[in-house]
């Protein structure tokens, strides 16, 4: 397994903090993942657990119980898990890789907790908002149709342009009659 492989991960809090806010373990889940080398990933938040029950009638039914854990898609090579449960009482299992992220983060969402004005998948680490860096692109509506060239704002040089035309028109007009703000000419 090598750093550069997505691992599934759970955190589960001691029990000592499981009735903390979930926005106050996420933080120190977080505290945890960089105790423990993950690098960057995406964190759920999953509120509850589920057993297998088996019914009178022979049919196996999933109960739910209260007990907040987290989800992790995630990168990093991680060590020291035994040292940090002795020392926080954090539980941290390495999943191991997945055929598919995607896969795996809509399981994840499937049945993950949701509230109202908050992010259920929080991105931390390497792969955390800050880190994003988005590329600029040129909006086509910038561009000529004609040659693709990226439009300046032009002004009109005499009084009579002063005003669109009454009705919309897409033309090439004499360039004569119109000048670049930045390289201003006199008329």
């Amino acid at each position: 397994m090598t750093n550069d492989e997505s691992k599934h991960i759970i955190l589960s809090p001691p029990l000592a903090l499981r009735n903390m806010p979930i926005s106050e373990l996420r933080k120190e889940a977080y505290k945890i993942l960089k105790n423990v080398n993950a690098k960057g990933g995406c964190l759920i938040a999953h509120p509850f657990r589920a057993y297998k029950q088996t019914m009178l009638d022979g049919k196996i039914k999933s109960v739910w119980y209260p007990s907040i854990h987290f989800h992790v898609v995630g990168f990093g090579w991680l060590d020291h898990i035994a040292e940090n449960y002795r020392r926080s009482g954090w539980i941290v299992k390495n999943k191991g890789t997945r055929e598919s992220n995607y896969g795996t983060i809509r399981y994840i969402l499937s049945h993950a907790g949701t509230k109202k004005g908050y992010h259920t998948l929080t991105w931390f680490g390497d792969l955390s908002y800050s880190k994003l860096i988005m590329p600029k692109y040129e909006n086509e509506l910038n561009l000529c149709p004609y040659c693709s060239e990226k439009l300046v704002h032009v002004l009109p040089c005499n009084d009579l342009l002063d005003e669109p035309p009454p009705q919309m028109m897409e033309c090439l007009v004499n360039a004569k009659e119109w000048f670049i703000p930045e390289y201003p000419i006199f008329c």
